[in-house]
């Protein structure tokens, strides 16, 4: 899983299709996609721009993550120990967070990489915070080829430095520091991060009452009443969602390499998401079909338009 230098998304055209292709591919690249808040947009910008049909899964899953989060040609944070600015390391007992302790929206608003939605690449670089982004995208390129990512924990030291580093720049592009050695201890940042944010990505009360209607379902399929569930959340979570559990099923289509399955990421990972086992086993085993698009997205970028014109505090 190699990722290629993106250009500027103005500069690239449309892979071309025979027109059966185009016919069977429910993304063909259309005037829709300009406007952002189109319903095509709302299922992630770029992200279904590299998807094509594959025999594989992991083939299918590992071309958009390239799409989503390949490496990229903005350069992230300057780091600060270039001009001399050496960051001070608390140790790991007594160091908390303040910023990635905040709500989703909140930090969202303080570290986004991309601060308006027309300029961004694809829409996770608007709707997400610098932090989850910036791990799904180094865990996507440099995870995959991992054995047993989220089962073995990452240094609590240079997690806390790395947490640091966040607090006080913002954003890091964690593919260009080339002091970062360990796969794991992005994997034990992102984690901690979802464990930690104060507001849940999806109520359990939504997921409870989705579980009761269709426990008679087939659970690897996505129900219609879960799709809209999904379509109806904020666009900070709906995008954040959409996100790790793309990456978590690309993690299962690499199982001869990750030996991580979806056992093994129930154990590991689901708590931290506080997913019902119903839902989660459904956005990992048949996610391509959860995502219809955001419903509210209109409604929130006019929020955030708002607030951008306002200069008010997140």
């Amino acid at each position: 899983m190699r990722a290629s230098k993106r250009n500027r998304s103005t500069d690239r055209a449309p892979p071309r299709m025979k027109p059966s292709q185009a016919e069977d591919n429910p993304r063909t690249p259309s005037k829709e996609r300009r406007d952002p808040t189109s319903k095509e947009a709302h299922s992630g910008g770029h992200f279904f721009q590299n998807i094509r049909n594959s025999k594989s899964k992991a083939t299918d899953l590992g071309k958009a993550s390239k799409g989503l989060f390949g490496k990229l040609t903005r350069s992230g944070s300057s780091h600060d120990r270039e001009n001399g600015d050496e960051t001070t390391t608390e140790t790991p007992e007594n160091y908390t967070p303040k910023i990635m302790r905040l709500t989703i929206i909140q930090q969202t608003r303080l570290t986004r990489i991309s601060k308006r939605l027309e300029d961004s690449r694809d829409k996770t670089e608007f709707w997400l915070p610098a932090l989850p982004w910036r791990c799904i995208d180094y865990l996507n390129l440099k995870g995959t080829e991992v054995e047993g990512l989220y089962r073995l924990s990452g240094s609590k030291k240079e997690m806390v430095m790395w947490q640091q580093r966040f607090e006080k720049e913002g954003d890091i592009d964690l593919l260009k520091e080339e002091d970062l050695y360990d796969v794991n201890v992005v994997a034990s940042l992102l984690k901690d991060w979802l464990r930690n944010i104060p507001d849940e990505i999806f109520p359990r009360a939504t997921q409870k009452r989705i579980q009761d209607d269709c426990q008679d379902i087939n659970t690897e399929r996505c129900p219609k009443a879960l799709q809209d569930a999904l379509s109806r959340l904020p666009p900070f979570n709906y995008y954040l969602l959409f996100a790790i559990t793309c990456h978590l099923s690309l993690l299962t289509s690499c199982y001869d390499r990750t030996k991580m399955d979806f056992q093994n990421l129930c154990v590991c990972i689901q708590p931290s998401l506080n997913l019902e086992r119903f839902i989660f086993r459904i956005l990992i085993k048949d996610w391509r079909n959860c995502w219809q698009g955001c419903w509210t997205e209109k409604e929130f970028l006019l929020k955030e338009n708002e607030w951008l014109s306002s200069g008010k505090d997140p």
